[in-house]
């Protein structure tokens, strides 16, 4: 009886098993580089920052100081009035690290004033009342209104200036925090260089809730929140 050699037929397989483990290893490596790539380009757009402070309340940290909200900070996002901002105050402040995060209510060229009406104070840009729905109150405005008077005494704005109105010089924005009452912020600052600007705040992590797992939870909506964290930011 003849015999059949199946040492062909082995060598196949082993040539197929070796072959379709080499793809499979060159499709890891290829999804670990995009994976690489797709991260390493994500940190260089976005920023995050647990929020530190109550001059943002309600719209952060509304359960209190010591539950602090994250912000995730597009740093390439086009901004304007009634977005909210990180704003890197080192150069003002003379220290190495201080951020700010508050609202944008005027941009360069806008004319600011508070106003008082019917014994309520309200911001009014370019002559039109603001319907700000996102202050925590409006008791807070009388605070702003009280140190917008003090702003006007400061020779160091006199241009800025008509009246009682003030015109937001160009490269600079004009910001408040939405808790009045407990913000440091344009109405006694004066307007921030728009450079000190780090970016936008695109999005937000409610405190409670794993920066990872937001991340899972909309990586397709949201694949860019692979984010890297760096100091609080103070209000």
């Amino acid at each position: 009886m003849k015999k059949i050699d199946y040492s062909n037929n082995y060598r196949v397989l082993e040539d197929k098993e070796t072959k379709f483990i080499e793809s499979l290893s060159k499709w890891f490596l290829l999804f670990c580089v995009v994976i690489a790539g797709f991260i390493f380009m994500v940190n260089i757009v976005y920023e995050t920052a647990p929020v530190d402070g109550p001059s943002m309340q309600n719209t952060l940290n509304m359960y209190g100081d010591n539950m602090y909200d994250t912000v995730v900070v597009n740093i390439f996002m086009k901004y304007g009035n009634g977005d909210i901002v990180i704003i890197d105050r080192s150069e003002e402040t003379g220290l190495t690290r201080e951020f700010h995060v508050k609202r944008i209510v005027g941009m360069p060229g806008d004319v600011i004033d508070i106003v008082e009406v019917n014994g309520n104070y309200y911001l009014e840009r370019n002559g039109e009342i603001v319907q700000e729905k996102y202050i925590k109150s409006r008791a807070g405005m009388r605070r702003t209104y009280e140190k917008y008077l003090i702003l006007k005494k400061n020779p160091d704005f006199a241009y800025c200036f008509n009246g009682s109105k003030f015109t937001v010089p160009s490269d600079y924005v004009f910001v408040l925090g939405d808790n009045r009452a407990e913000s440091e912020d344009s109405s006694i600052n004066g307007p921030y260089k728009m450079s000190s600007v780090v970016g936008k705040v695109q999005y937000v992590v409610p405190y409670g809730v794993s920066t990872v797992g937001y991340i899972v939870k909309n990586i397709f909506r949201l694949p860019q929140e692979t984010y890297k964290l760096y100091e609080n930011v103070y209000i």
